[in-house]
């Protein structure tokens, strides 16, 4: 899998959780429904999602945590996300640029 394809799919997990919260299950799903629609190969693992968590964690400073009590996982920290938001549009538009 190229790097590419790496910060596609955190690109997609963010976007994900910034509108809800969700199970892995529902995580999974949107992963897989992108791959169909992008022709990428997103679909993963629980164990590399929880290692794409720690990635999202180093690269962009976004906190993802989990409810152990109703299994939900979401963005710990909004702000994060907005102050970091400049890097996620960039990457964006980068990908729109090369399709």
């Amino acid at each position: 899998m190229s790097k590419r394809e790496y910060i596609s799919r955190y690109l997609l997990i963010i976007n994900f959780l910034k509108k809800r919260q969700a199970t892995w299950e529902q995580i999974a799903f949107h992963l897989e429904t992108h791959s169909e629609i992008e022709g990428y190969n997103y679909l993963i693992s629980q164990r590399t999602f929880q290692r794409d968590i720690s990635e999202i964690r180093s690269i962009y400073q976004i906190d993802i945590q989990n409810n152990k009590s109703t299994g939900l996982y979401f963005i710990a920290d909004e702000e994060e996300v907005s102050n970091n938001m400049h890097l996620l549009v960039s990457f964006n538009l980068f990908n729109a640029l090369n399709l």
